[in-house]
């Protein structure tokens, strides 16, 4: 939403886990009649798509890489993962910086690794 209105003021923004190119276990899970009930009209936005960050303030990416969620229900995720999301999913073009950290995609909201991270980021638009 940041890319599409500019005149929208930041100072910076951050990404948790989020799956910006898309999500292979929402696109899994759509291919089921349950799972297309449980997304609604939400299904497209799991396609893949490409990412990019347009705007100059700086972008952070945090992603998981403990395989323990919900994403899983239905087989294992490519590459490394989260449980939900792949890790590659969450690849920004134009990224300021990017943490990897090993808890699982629901973890990410209440660790305190990741709360650390947070902070240096919003503090200093870097993770270093």
């Amino acid at each position: 939403m940041l890319n599409r209105h500019p005149e929208l003021a930041a100072r910076s923004a951050l990404l948790l886990g989020t799956p910006a190119r898309g999500c292979f276990a929402g696109r899994r899970l759509g291919r089921h009649h349950a799972g297309r009930w449980m997304m609604g009209g939400c299904g497209h936005l799991w396609d893949e798509r490409e990412a990019r960050w347009t705007r100059r303030e700086p972008l952070g990416v945090i992603a998981g890489t403990q395989p323990l969620g919900l994403g899983r229900a239905f087989g294992r995720l490519p590459g490394e993962n989260d449980g939900v999301v792949c890790v590659s999913e969450t690849a920004v073009d134009g990224v300021t910086a990017r943490a990897l950290v090993p808890v699982g995609h629901s973890v990410l909201l209440v660790s305190g690794q990741v709360g650390r991270l947070v902070e240096q980021f919003l503090r200093s638009g870097r993770f270093a």
